[in-house]
């Protein structure tokens, strides 16, 4: 899977961008919570933020690419 090959920060949780309409009430508890999306470039998650806020998520946050704004190691 190419999102273990590129890394992913230690505890997240996969959500494809093409299943979050799907999924997404399976996966976060409340529409208050604080949600933090990202991606190896920084394209998908702003997409995924956007649907997220769609959705009717209020703390959505865009951490961008992993490969280029995550200062910490991956696993």
């Amino acid at each position: 899977m190419f999102w273990i090959e590129t890394g992913h920060i230690p505890s997240a949780i996969l959500l494809s961008l093409g299943t979050i309409e799907d999924d997404h009430e399976e996966v976060f508890d409340s529409f208050d919570q604080v949600i933090i999306v990202y991606c190896r470039s920084g394209n998908r998650s702003q997409a995924a933020m956007k649907t997220l806020n769609n959705l009717g998520y209020e703390n959505v946050y865009d951490l961008g690419g992993i490969t280029t704004d995550w200062p910490y190691d991956v696993e």
